[in-house]
């Protein structure tokens, strides 16, 4: 939590601080919102997202960039608060959720708008009754997560891939993969 109030102390008091913010909202029987207010100075950054506190130190060379971070999720971690089963919301299965960690990762940058690298955190999860809950609510548990990244960017577009596991407190739980695939493109003169 001090590197949090260090990164927003040293960002708000820098004169070249960036600000941004962001709501948003969805409304029907269930209806929720988002919002999202960062500030960022040089190397440091705080973030709030909705109920996640994320500070972070991201030095950047031209040979890559590293980054050391905390980030402390309350109440709606993974948003286990509106789960849905067969096609309708299951406020049955509905967990309030949150979690605490340390994250790092690191990205060397390579010929031809080329980079690889890898990241990892580990979380303290702890779980609550959300609601109508009806399920068994898990106990507090720790999770370790290493992944590895590879990416192209150009000024027209950037493709990256982030795969790894995820692992859980003992022996017996098992690893669980995970791969994610991202592009994004903007061509020259177009304007979003």
């Amino acid at each position: 939590m001090m590197l949090l109030w260090a990164a927003a102390a040293v960002a708000v008091s820098a004169p070249a601080a960036e600000w941004r913010a962001q709501v948003g909202g969805q409304f029907d029987a269930d209806s929720h919102g988002v919002a999202d207010v960062g500030v960022r100075a040089g190397e440091l950054s705080a973030e709030l997202l909705t109920d996640t506190l994320d500070a972070r130190f991201s030095p950047e060379s031209e040979a890559g960039r590293s980054w050391v971070g905390l980030r402390v999720a309350a109440f709606a971690g993974n948003l286990l608060i509106s789960p849905w089963r067969d096609g309708a919301p299951a406020p049955e299965l509905g967990l309030s959720a949150g979690y605490v960690g340390p994250e790092l990762g690191a990205l060397a940058y390579l010929p031809g708008g080329l980079y690889a690298g890898a990241a990892g955190h580990v979380r303290t999860w702890w779980f609550g009754a959300y609601g109508a809950t009806a399920e068994p609510i898990p106990e507090n548990q720790g999770r370790v997560q290493a992944s590895a990244i590879v990416g192209w960017w150009h000024a027209d577009a950037h493709v990256w891939a982030r795969g790894g596991v995820d692992l859980g407190p003992t022996a017996q739980t098992v690893v669980q993969p995970h791969l994610h695939l991202t592009g994004t493109s903007r061509p020259e003169g177009w304007t979003v």
